[in-house]
């Protein structure tokens, strides 16, 4: 080894920092946040793992390039592509029968029975779509058959879009074993089945992701080239805006992803249509939001302050005197009992506790948004280390390497507080206990061990690996989900739950075997720099 290579070693001290700070926080959570501090012991321990991990990253990477792959294309026939569209079904569709008559949040019962009441969080247009099919399905059917008709043509639609998704990574990547494995993988964890049938916006959001990878993809192809053309311009705007009218923080993934495509490409000669572009996403999200004010439903700004709620909760729990009593006075107009109830319901690695607690009003938050905003940035000079742990715990699962909610992963069906006996949906078991318990505990135990931060660390030992191929092409294509991991960092909600970076479960892997596909002759022929190899 000639000299050290910077990008492994930032990896390196990430993920070392991931495994460090966990062990600070696991050792006793009253230990972190009362006493914890950057100490010698701490500092010895986090070089020590991060040159144990350079050193397996470097050592991996340099295997990996020894490694041949004969450049042979899978030839996909109709019968073939019929065959990879029944294989990629027929999991979610056994998930289905052992889950019915759905799969799904709380959120999605309300939203089947109230679109308009929960557009405060949810996307309006979405919530309408989802109510109608519901409903019209209910004319003949009852809820649950209704909700498992739902579910079996949406994973008709994903079991499509994955297949298509597969035919055209086999035409980019030209390699039959690598297209393979990408079908494999879709096929066996039950992960992807779960995601398939599950009816909440996570999914098709995550679909429509996978979609706009694609188009990304076309664009960093070509440079931008592409953008000349009319009808790769009206896929790229319709897949932008179903995307933010599924879930509304898409605008914030898709616009930066844009954007920095433009200024990394100097595209300033279509500068017209990339403009076009921008103000289409912009206007169709402002009639959503719009038409929410019409129709007098208050949008709940508290979804965008998670982090600062944490950080508040976290002074008034366990440093109660460093804010003043007109501090607490404002505080007690947005949450009742403000003492006691964030004492008793505070949950460290969570907001929902305190932002969907009945003694939280969303209407004085609103009214007092900006007053709120004066007192956390006026006390965050004096407590930045208190406000640091607050993230550190709010944004847990994000960046360490562990759960400690393992119900997660897994989305299933709920009894739902609010919603009247008859209009609930429940779990019916079809098939023979036995055959349901071992099909439930197989689900359960598989994906127990998928959490964010694990999607985030491989995405980032694949861009490491990538740079260190010089192929910044790969650092391009991984935008959405780069974008994805950064929005939840700035406004956290429930970072513990795997849907908020569901796009990771369908993109991740074909980033991941495109990389490894990298090889010499791919790096002089590539769209980046050539390698000094």
């Amino acid at each position: 080894m000639k000299r050290i290579n910077w990008l492994i070693l930032i990896t390196s001290i990430f993920i070392s920092l991931s495994f460090n700070l966990k062990f600070a926080i696991k050792k006793g959570l009253d230990y972190f946040v009362n006493d914890f501090h950057i100490n010698f012991v701490f500092i010895i321990k986090t070089t020590i793992i991060s040159i144990i991990i350079y050193f397996i990253l470097y050592l991996l990477f340099k295997l990996l390039d020894k490694t041949k792959l004969n450049n042979k294309k899978l030839e996909i026939t109709k019968t073939i592509k019929i065959k990879i569209f029944i294989l990629i079904l027929i999991p979610s569709l056994v998930y289905l029968i052992v889950h019915y008559p759905a799969v799904y949040l709380n959120d999605t019962n309300f939203i089947l029975y109230s679109p308009i009441y929960m557009s405060y969080g949810h996307p309006l247009f979405y919530g309408i779509i989802m109510s109608l099919i519901f409903f019209s399905f209910k004319v003949f059917f009852s809820p649950s058959i209704s909700v498992f008709i739902m579910s079996i043509i949406q994973a008709l639609i994903s079991s499509i879009i994955i297949t298509e998704v597969i035919v055209w990574f086999n035409s980019k990547i030209k390699n039959k074993l690598l297209t393979i494995i990408l079908i494999l993988y879709y096929f066996l964890p039950p992960i992807i089945a779960n995601y398939n049938i599950a009816l909440n916006k996570d999914t098709p959001y995550s679909l429509m992701m996978l979609i706009f990878f694609v188009l990304i993809y076309e664009f960093i192809e070509t440079k931008g080239k592409i953008l000349l053309e009319k009808k790769y311009l009206i896929k790229l705007i319709i897949v932008s805006i179903i995307t933010i009218y599924i879930r509304t923080n898409g605008i914030y993934v898709i616009i930066p992803t844009l954007f920095i495509l433009f200024i990394v490409y100097g595209l300033k000669n279509h500068i017209i249509r990339y403009i076009s572009i921008i103000v289409l996403i912009i206007v169709f999200s402002l009639i959503q939001t719009i038409t929410i004010d019409l129709i007098g439903v208050a949008y709940l700004k508290r979804e965008m302050y998670a982090v600062p709620i944490q950080q508040i909760c976290y002074m008034v729990k366990y440093h109660p005197n460093e804010l003043s009593n007109k501090d607490y006075r404002l505080l007690s107009k947005i949450i009742k009992k403000t003492k006691k109830t964030i004492n008793k319901n505070y949950n460290e690695y969570e907001v929902d506790n305190i932002k969907i607690h009945n003694n939280f009003d969303d209407k004085a938050f609103n009214k007092y948004e900006k007053e709120f905003v004066i007192l956390w940035l006026k006390n965050l000079p004096s407590n930045l280390s208190s406000y640091t742990k607050a993230y550190l715990l709010n944004t847990y699962h994000l960046w360490s390497i562990d759960k400690i909610d393992k119900t997660q992963s897994i989305i299933e069906i709920a009894s739902v507080v609010g919603i009247k006996e008859d209009k609930r949906i429940y779990n019916k078991a079809i098939l023979p206990k036995p055959i349901q318990d071992i099909f439930i505990s197989f689900y359960k135990i598989f994906n127990t061990y998928i959490n964010p931060a694990g999607c985030f660390i491989l995405l980032l030992i694949t861009n490491t690996y990538a740079l260190y191929r010089k192929r910044k092409e790969v650092v391009l294509l991984s935008l959405p989900l780069l974008m994805t991991w950064l929005v939840l960092m700035i406004a956290s909600p429930m970072s513990s739950a795997l849907r908020y970076i569901a796009p990771y479960i369908y993109i991740l892997p074909i980033i991941m075997l495109y990389t490894f596909k990298i090889t010499r002759k791919d790096v002089k022929n590539g769209l980046s720099k050539k390698s000094k190899n």
